[in-house]
């Protein structure tokens, strides 16, 4: 039976969503559209979509676009809140009104964002920043910083991060990271709400492979080869489910041209999938995670509309003993998307955000 939820006090309470929805709004995304040098030069190893390929082996080379010039209004699609406008007005009616959504699973999805808090943050009553030191942060940074091998960390984040956000907790681990372990955490040794399975997508004729995590509803995959470059440079002339990808190579997300494509081509197989086997969703677009234990980056591919989107690359701790708000809200919104995600605004969808993956490959979406 599961443990009663702690009562939060009230005015506490709308102290953290306040400074949740303060955090998310500036949380940036870009469009990303497929390079337009390699495009004029009919350079088709711009993106090996045609053929089959591994993930781990594809190529998917983009810049950001469009150039917005200082233009006001560009700048201002590129924000987060704006494809998770749904989840934006639950919380907003809830500091207004203190009334939680109808839908229970909504309502439940913020609820369990309220107790992450209650049990991440100490002394709550006393407190008004959302930046406090706590306990489960040290205990969460210790323990992905501290692993004897490095497939443990995706079942340590799935064990003590992902899972404590999202509706459903069950989660299904790549079989193959399984090798002689049994189903407890390997920090704690607590039993997992996760399994080991399969966790193959896509179509051999095209990109394919294995994801680390899926979620029940969120499909995430954790990835190899993260860093600390700065990921504001494009790749010019050269990388309902949510993916994460937890990268094997310790550290923060890489900027590395082999690892974006990797979450690209995922994250593009994965919307396609999605409107094959759920064709009445309300939209397409198909959130994927990039974690590792020190950073994450988020991408979005709407599959009807041909639009690529990618976050910045955001801490997740803001020190050892520090957890960082702006990344949890952001996972929290998108590992509850059936919820939350309102999907593409229509200024997004005439201004310049298509990626050009359609164009250049109509025949391979049925493909896929």
């Amino acid at each position: 039976m599961s443990n009663p939820r702690p009562k939060i006090k009230h005015d506490y309470k709308h102290i953290l969503v306040k400074n949740a929805l303060y955090s998310i709004d500036n949380f940036e995304v870009f469009p990303l559209v497929l390079n337009k040098i390699c495009q004029a030069r009919k350079d088709l190893s711009f993106c090996n979509a045609a053929e089959s390929f591994t993930f781990t082996d594809a190529i998917c080379r983009v810049e950001k676009e469009p150039k917005d010039h200082g233009n006001k209004d560009l700048v201002k699609l590129r924000k987060l809140k704006n494809i998770f406008q749904d989840g934006i007005r639950v919380l907003d009616k809830y500091i207004r009104d203190d009334i939680l959504p109808k839908d229970k699973g909504a309502k439940f999805a913020v609820e369990n964002l309220l107790c992450f808090f209650l049990k991440n943050f100490q002394n709550q009553v006393e407190y008004t920043s959302i930046y406090n030191l706590i306990e489960a942060a040290r205990k969460l940074y210790n323990a992905v910083h501290d692993v004897k091998f490095d497939s443990e960390v995706p079942i340590i984040l799935a064990h003590h991060l992902l899972s404590q956000l999202v509706v459903c907790p069950a989660y299904v681990v790549d079989q193959q990271n399984r090798g002689s372990r049994s189903t407890r955490c390997p920090c704690c040794m607590e039993e997992m709400s996760g399994t080991f399975g399969d966790t193959s997508m896509g179509s051999t004729s095209v990109w394919h492979g294995r994801l680390d995590i899926l979620f029940d509803h969120v499909f995430v995959v954790c990835t190899s080869s993260l860093d600390n470059n700065n990921d504001d440079d494009d790749d010019e002339g050269q990388s309902s489910s949510v993916a994460i990808v937890y990268e094997e190579q310790r550290g923060a997300l890489k900027n590395t041209k082999k690892i974006k494509d990797q979450l690209r081509a995922q994250n593009i197989v994965f919307s396609f999938v999605q409107k094959r086997f759920h064709p009445d969703l309300q939209h397409f677009l198909v959130p994927h995670i990039g974690i590792s234990e020190d950073s994450v980056q988020l991408y979005f591919y709407d599959c009807e509309h041909d639009i690529l989107i990618e976050s910045r690359q955001e801490k997740l701790f803001v020190s050892e003993e520090e957890i960082n708000m702006k990344t949890i809200i952001g996972l929290w919104l998108v590992l509850n998307h059936k919820y939350f995600c309102s999907g593409i605004t229509e200024e997004m969808k005439t201004g310049g955000f298509t990626a050009g993956f359609l164009e250049n490959y109509p025949a391979r979406k049925k493909d896929i």
